[in-house]
């Protein structure tokens, strides 16, 4: 059924009252307007990639919102924030998206989105796609408050280089991202001291409620199941998608990061409390 209940998985949630992800009708909303986008012929900025290629990757990401991806960049926290805009507001992802190709700046009341022009007339770098090239190095470039971002500059000098900080993405601008430009909400939050308290609750019933939860990881220690790390500075943005407790008093944990989903096995408590740093949830 497209009026689907607790996102057809009753067993697993409590109905969702509204948190639902984007509908089949939403979708399809979306999808149109990337064909009306399309099918026009004037406004342009980025003269390295033609309309019908942008028009194809963007109905690809619309269609399949799990599929965007950092590359080689540090752009994992945008990457992160694209994803739930993706799946919950495909419709103003489109628009920030095309008004950027277009105009090279999206403006929505007070809040403005801007492009780097050092990039109008260069191809996609760093193994993005053309959207992931136009539409996360803009909000990358417009969340920096420091220095304007270049995805061609990224890791020749950590952190600092002369057109940007690498990537380098404050917790606070996810918050900007997903709420001022997409329109989500944030439901919940957990900082450092919080997340040392036991957090499997907090994160299973944002997961539970339809809530994306967005973790910031030291990564290496995340992925090492079994090493007892202590808590290390954060690296990396991701979304955790699941988390069920096994018979064996341990938890099963799926993560999404770099265009696909990942399962850890054998995750405790402890090595939850030592790898994360702070989870942010929205809808």
């Amino acid at each position: 059924s497209p009026y689907a209940f607790s996102e057809n998985e009753v067993v697993a949630f409590v109905e969702l009252e509204g948190l639902e992800k984007a509908s089949p009708e939403e979708k399809q909303s979306a999808l149109q307007q990337i064909d009306n986008f399309a099918g026009r012929t004037e406004g342009q900025v980025f003269s390295q990639i033609s309309r019908s290629d942008y028009a194809k990757d963007l109905e690809r990401l619309v269609k399949n919102p799990e599929r965007i991806d950092q590359a080689q960049t540090d752009l994992c926290g945008i990457a992160a924030a694209s994803k739930c805009a993706l799946e919950r507001e495909p419709l103003k992802f489109v628009e920030v998206a095309t008004a950027l190709y277009e105009k090279g700046e999206y403006h929505s009341g007070d809040v403005s989105v801007y492009s780097n022009k050092k990039l109008h007339n260069s191809s996609p770098t760093n193994g993005l796609s053309p959207v992931e090239y136009v539409t996360m190095v803009s909000l990358r470039h417009s969340a920096n408050y420091i220095f304007g971002y270049d995805p061609n500059w990224e890791g020749i000098v950590p952190f600092v280089d002369l057109n940007g900080i690498s990537g380098f993405t404050y917790p606070e601008d996810i918050d900007w991202i997903s709420g001022e430009i997409f329109g989500l909400q944030r439901t919940g939050e957990r900082d450092l001291e919080e997340v040392l308290q036991p957090d499997v609750g907090f994160i299973q019933s944002k997961i539970n409620e339809g809530s994306t939860v967005i973790a910031i990881v030291n990564m290496n220690s995340f992925t090492s199941v079994g090493n007892a790390f202590p808590v290390d500075f954060p690296t990396h943005y991701l979304e955790i998608e699941k988390l069920e407790y096994n018979s064996n008093g341990k938890y099963s944990l799926t993560y999404w990061s770099w265009g696909r989903s990942y399962t850890l096995r054998d995750v405790t408590q402890f090595h939850l409390t030592n790898t994360i740093w702070r989870l942010k949830a929205y809808y």
